[in-house]
């Protein structure tokens, strides 16, 4: 047996914030093994917030930027460069490997000579229900190891990257991992473990790739990949890879495993399925149904990918996936838009201005009731294109001049940004009509009208056969997910979480500290916003703390009424109430930076922005226990009073947050470039099984 003093490195790669705790799980279920590893590098696969997270989270461990293309063969690749270990594992960012992975891949490498690289079984970690219309010879599908490989130690053609262990000496004899072969971010391609065990059996005789199903990793599967959608998607996609595959190394052995699997194990699964629907079991159907749908979307992702002219082989491989190019005509409707303040207005600002810098074509489309403002308008690299709304007077927001703008455009996809008013139909209708695909981001919030909010059920009823024609529903909050799958009856596979950006920009100057304790409380100035309460707590607050103030920051009908609570309760010199305009992004970061104490009391909110504002900026702040806000309370971030307190429990509250210290733990947040590239990512998975996906090649 050779010496244990060359060293074994594990390679763990990430691209997304919104998988931290996964990624602090997979780091540190490494570096817990019985045989340690010389070294753990981590890396960062273009982005760079990410990346000093990591560093301070984990300052003993080598936290490396991918050098090469975007996605997760350039990601290895950048790893192993890193990196002068003999041995090198990796393990997906997702991923929990069992105490002995490491001695025990070890050792099944350093039995044989000819054995370049061990891997083992990988079991899936559902986030949510099982799905038991999924077939486990299909488990491949998430991520996870599939009915028929070998039950015991067996020689197998390739490993999988979320479990595996490699000797250098096969990246030195046949290089890396190609890049575009894998996946890049959300897009579901693969195979490229596949292609690179292929190609180093095929330059180093007698070569070995050992499977060990006793050797464990858990792997993390998000309900998102749970559902229909997904199974379609990716079925297509690896049928894509190999055909690219097979392209560059045979179809002999590009898919000797799979003629196995085709002609022997999924008959057997089919037949299984049928037999137990028999027996009682209703989801066998489904299973041999799923079964028969993945082999033939598998299939026709390869024919397409065989077929295609536009993919020339070449040394390295890169995907692109557009209808033509790279660059997307996005068109985004909202409602309400700049000059107008909230979060769906900041939301559709930042998402935009980040997917223009990016290179694509971006437009908002947006109503005026006032028809005072510019009908064309261009502003952080994205057009605005603003129709009239009528009445001036109301927040219905009916603009018929919506249709020809969306049906006579030449867009590639339609997202439309709040479904609670008549912009939501008649946008999804002409979406239909001009036969161009669009999804829907429900920006849900409450109303401070009783009779709309009772009223809300009969829309969402209404509203239903259009939005399950969406290809994709996107909550900010998995409260507002599932919510909004329960509430519309539509599976919750369907909808995908995106939250909100938190960052406001970095102050040009210091800001002076206040000489009194400031409270602030955002948000439009409605009844349900909950400033109310705010203000019927003060008398309390002041009685124990005099040195208080309260900014009440937003615009909206309920000013009055909130001016004159203040007067009645002798608190209106203690209350400043006025907005900040949109533009003034510095005056929002300074005036955030200067609260003691952030404050938002309302009855409903999904993912409030000026909230991630603040803990973005280390502020302490206090909710209502409703809501998405208990979602935000419950992973520790603030702290919550139930929604019928009292005034006099709202202030003790208040009372005990200005006197508590910081969150003792990090508080790690989304970002509004996280936000972007999740919703680029699923723009592109729209498109792309539509057949609207370019096999592009560039020589590197």
């Amino acid at each position: 047996m050779e010496s244990t003093t060359s060293g074994i490195a594990v390679i763990i790669c990430a691209y997304t914030d919104q998988r931290w705790q996964q990624l602090v799980d997979a780091i540190e279920s490494v570096q817990m093994q019985t045989l340690p590893a010389n070294e753990i590098v981590v890396v960062i696969d273009h982005n760079p917030t990410l990346l000093a997270r990591v560093q301070s989270r984990f300052p003993t461990i080598s936290v490396v930027e991918n050098s090469q293309a975007k996605g997760l063969s350039g990601a290895r690749n950048s790893g192993i460069a890193a990196t002068k270990a003999e041995l090198i594992g990796f393990v997906d960012d997702d991923a929990v490997v069992e105490k002995d992975w490491l001695k025990n891949l070890r050792q099944l490498i350093y039995a044989d000579s000819q054995v370049m690289g061990a891997g083992g079984r990988i079991i899936p970690k559902w986030e949510g229900t099982p799905p038991k219309w999924l077939p486990q010879e299909f488990y491949w599908v998430v991520g996870c190891t599939h009915k028929g490989l070998p039950e015991t130690t067996s020689e197998v053609r390739n490993l999988i990257g979320a479990n595996m262990l490699v000797r250098r000496a096969a990246f030195d004899k046949v290089g890396g991992f190609l890049n575009g072969i894998g996946r890049v971010d959300t897009i579901p391609l693969g195979c490229e473990e596949t292609e690179f065990c292929i190609r180093t059996r095929q330059a180093i005789p007698d070569a070995k790739f050992v499977y060990d199903p006793n050797t464990v990793v858990e792997h993390n599967v998000p309900v998102q990949r749970t559902g229909w959608s997904y199974f379609r998607d990716r079925c297509y996609a690896e049928g894509l890879s190999k055909a690219l595959v097979s392209k560059l190394v045979g179809q002999q052995d590009g898919l000797s495993a799979e003629r196995t699997h085709v002609f022997k194990t999924l008959p057997a699964g089919f037949f299984k399925g049928l037999a137990n629907a028999l027996t009682g079991d209703w989801h066998g159907l489904q299973r041999t149904a799923a079964i028969f749908a993945g082999l033939f979307l598998t299939t026709l992702g390869y024919i397409k990918g065989r077929t295609s002219k536009s993919a020339v082989l070449s040394d390295q491989v890169s995907v692109a996936y557009t209808k033509d190019s790279h660059k997307l005509r996005i068109l985004m409707v909202s409602a309400r838009f700049a000059p107008y303040v909230g979060g769906t207005e900041t939301h559709v600002n930042e998402v935009a201005k980040r997917m223009a810098a990016e290179g694509h074509d971006v437009t908002v489309l947006t109503t005026d009731p006032s028809r005072k403002l510019p009908r064309y308008e261009e502003q952080g690299g994205f057009k605005v294109r603003r129709v009239a709304a009528f009445p001036s007077n109301r927040d219905y927001y009916f603009a018929p001049g919506l249709y020809p703008v969306i049906t006579q455009g030449k867009w590639d996809i339609i997202h439309l940004q709040g479904y609670h008013t008549l912009v939501a139909p008649l946008t999804m209708f002409a979406a239909l009509v001009a036969r161009i695909h669009f999804v829907v981001s429900f920006h849900s919030g409450g109303h401070s009208s009783q009779m709309r909010n009772s009223g809300r059920g009969i829309q969402r009823f209404l509203l239903k056969p259009l939005l399950k024609q969406a290809k994709r529903l996107i909550g900010v909050a998995q409260f507002e997910a599932d919510f909004f799958s329960k509430r519309l009856g539509i599976d919750r596979s369907r909808f995908v979480v995106v939250p909100n950006g938190s960052q406001l920009p970095k102050l040009t100057s210091p800001v002076e500290p206040t000489p009194y304790s400031l409270i602030v409380s955002p948000g439009r100035l409605e009844r349900y916003k909950g400033h109310q309460t705010a203000i019927q707590a003060l008398p309390k607050v002041l009685r124990e703390n005099p040195n208080v103030r309260l900014r009440i920051v937003g615009t909206g009908p309920y000013e009055a009424e909130l001016r004159e609570l203040a007067r009645s309760l002798g608190v209106n010199d203690r209350v400043e109430i006025g907005g900040i305009p949109p533009e003034n992004r510095q005056g929002m970061a300074a005036l955030m930076s200067q609260a003691a104490l952030v404050v938002l009391f309302s009855e409903y909110e999904a993912h409030p922005v000026a909230v991630m504002e603040a803990l973005s900026l280390g502020r302490t702040v206090l909710v209502a226990d409703t809501s998405g806000l208990s979602e935000i309370a419950k992973k520790g971030w603030v702290k919550a009073v139930p929604l019928d307190s009292t005034s006099d429990e709202v202030a003790a509250a208040i009372l005990r947050q200005l006197n508590a210290p910081p969150l003792q733990h990090e508080v790690m947040l989304p970002t509004w470039d996280d936000c972007a590239t999740s919703l680029l990512a699923i723009y592109q998975t729209v498109l792309v099984p539509e057949g609207q996906i370019t096999l592009a090649v560039i020589a590197h």
